[in-house]
C-alpha cells in the first residue's frame, strides 16, 4: 500500500524473492507519522497513501517575489491605515525567503522565518483572539465595510494561516495531523521535492497576499 501498489485479493506472494511486490518505503522514516488517536491516524493514511487530485504544475517562483509582496503589503496598509503592517524585520529572516530549500531542514527553516514575519503583524491584540493573522482579520473588519471584500480578504488571510499551520507541525508534534490536513488543503507535500515544496509555499504566499492587496485596494 505504501508504495502505490493496487490492493489485489491474493495479498503479498509468502516468496520474499518474488518480484510482484516491492516494500519500498520511498519517503523515509515514518517516526514524524506517528499516532495516538484515530482520527490523527486518518489523516496521517491520507497523507501517507491518499489520492489527491493532481495539482497542476507551476514555475518556480522567482526569489524575491515573497519579500516584495510582503512590502507591498505592508505599504498597502500604511496607505489606508497610517500605520505599518509589519515590524520591521531582521535582514537575515528576509533574505531567507528568497532562498531555496534542497533538504527537510532547509524547508523548516524558511517556513520558521516565514512564520516568524507574520508574527510581527502591528494590528491591535484582542483578549478573547489568539494569533497574530487572527488579529488582522479582526482588523479587517474595521477597515473593510463592504461584506463580499471582507470575506475575500478574510478567506486570504485563511490562507496564510493554513500556510503558518504548515510550519506549527513541523515545530510541534501534537499540532502535525492539523498540519498535514493544511497542507493538503495548500497542495503542498511534506515529503520528497523539498524544493518543490518550498516553491509551493512561497507561491500560496504570495497569492493570498495580492488577494489581500486586491480587496484592500478595491475597498
Amino acid at each position: 500500500m505504501l508504495a502505490g501498489e493496487p490492493a489485489t485479493w491474493l495479498g503479498v506472494s509468502p516468496d520474499p524473492d518474488s518480484p510482484d511486490w516491492t516494500w519500498n518505503l520511498w519517503f523515509g522514516s515514518l517516526q514524524p507519522f506517528a499516532v495516538e488517536t484515530g482520527a490523527e491516524y486518518l489523516a496521517s493514511l491520507e497523507e501517507l497513501i491518499g489520492n489527491p487530485e493532481p495539482q497542476p504544475s507551476w514555475a518556480p517562483t522567482e526569489p524575491s517575489a515573497l519579500p516584495r509582496a510582503l512590502d507591498h503589503l505592508d505599504l498597502v496598509w500604511l496607505v489606508r491605515t497610517k500605520q505599518r503592517l509589519f515590524q520591521r524585520p531582521g535582514f537575515a529572516r528576509m533574505a531567507s525567503l528568497a532562498e531555496a530549500a534542497n533538504s527537510a531542514d532547509e524547508f523548516e527553516a524558511r517556513c520558521n522565518a516565514l512564520s516568524d514575519v507574520f508574527s510581527m503583524l502591528t494590528v491591535p491584540k484582542i483578549d478573547s483572539v489568539q494569533g497574530p493573522l487572527n488579529f488582522l482579520k479582526a482588523a479587517l473588519e474595521q477597515h473593510l465595510s463592504d461584506p463580499g471584500h471582507l470575506q475575500r480578504a478574510v478567506e486570504a488571510v485563511d490562507r496564510l494561516r493554513d500556510v503558518v499551520a504548515v510550519r506549527r507541525g513541523q515545530a510541534h508534534t501534537g499540532a502535525a495531523p492539523e498540519s498535514l490536513k493544511a497542507a493538503a488543503r495548500l497542495g503542498i507535500r511534506l515529503t520528497g521535492d523539498w524544493a518543490e515544496s518550498w516553491d509551493r509555499v512561497r507561491q500560496v504566499t504570495i497569492e493570498a497576499i495580492y488577494a489581500l492587496i486586491d480587496e484592500l485596494d478595491a475597498a
